[in-house]
């Protein structure tokens, strides 16, 4: 991770090179994870929509993958 970045940041690089394509909701849903908070799948799409105004809950469920 770059040590530039917040602790609730995701290093689109890290991602790059673990072959996963660099995408808004990604790069949304791994930083509320990183918030450290223990949210069900609902409430992290909630948290997604609000940070990027649309966001499905499938979508939630891909990154969790």
């Amino acid at each position: 991770m770059n040590a530039a970045l917040g602790p609730e940041q995701v290093d689109p690089l890290s991602l790059r090179a673990a072959r996963l394509r660099v995408t808004a909701p990604r790069l949304a849903v791994l930083a509320i994870v990183r918030e450290g908070l223990h949210l069900a799948v609902d409430d992290i799409a909630i948290a997604a929509r609000r940070r990027l105004g649309s966001v499905s809950t499938q979508a939630v469920y891909t990154v969790l993958h």
